[in-house]
């Protein structure tokens, strides 16, 4: 099993090589490559999104989860 540090590693990888794809395909991708949580499921992003930092120095993305 795969920690929640490595998955959300691998998204942000993700991200980087291919910035227009919406979340649903992220986590396709993600299940393709097998990437699994803590508990063996499958990845789901439907709760999650990308936001960005307000920060006017530094912007910088992170992920949240409405869970």
């Amino acid at each position: 099993m795969i920690g929640m540090r490595i998955i959300v590693h691998r998204l942000f990888e993700l991200k980087e090589l291919l910035p227009h794809w919406p979340l649903s395909e992220f986590a396709k991708q993600l299940n393709y490559d097998g990437y699994k949580t803590a508990q063996g499921n499958r990845v789901l992003l439907s709760n999650w999104r990308f936001v960005s930092s307000s920060s006017p120095k530094k912007r910088s993305n992170r992920v949240t989860s409405t869970c």
